[in-house]
């Protein structure tokens, strides 16, 4: 199974010893309080604009770029594995 990864402080402080692992628990981050992606009704074709590279060397990737599994962690991990994939060839 791959590491989780966070861009929140306070979840790599908590990062398990040995695991290369973090947790954190989304509702209690101060500047974030749980949340998903989501499009507005009729404009689900904008993820694909998301999730088009717009160089070579960038790519995004996340669950809001996932056409089918979009506010999911599998749909964050794929498009991340993708978007890895992609850039090394």
């Amino acid at each position: 199974m791959a590491p989780s990864m966070s861009a929140s402080p306070r979840a790599a402080r908590r990062r398990q010893r040995g695991s290369g692992r973090c947790s954190s628990s989304w509702s209690r981050e101060t500047h974030i309080r749980g949340g998903y992606s989501h499009a507005l009704p009729g404009r689900a074709s904008a993820r694909q604009v998301l999730s088009t590279p717009i160089d070579p060397r960038i790519r995004f990737a996340g669950e809001a770029c996932s056409a089918t599994e979009f506010s999911t962690v599998h749909g964050a991990y794929k498009t991340g594995v993708a978007a890895a994939r992609a850039l090394l060839g």
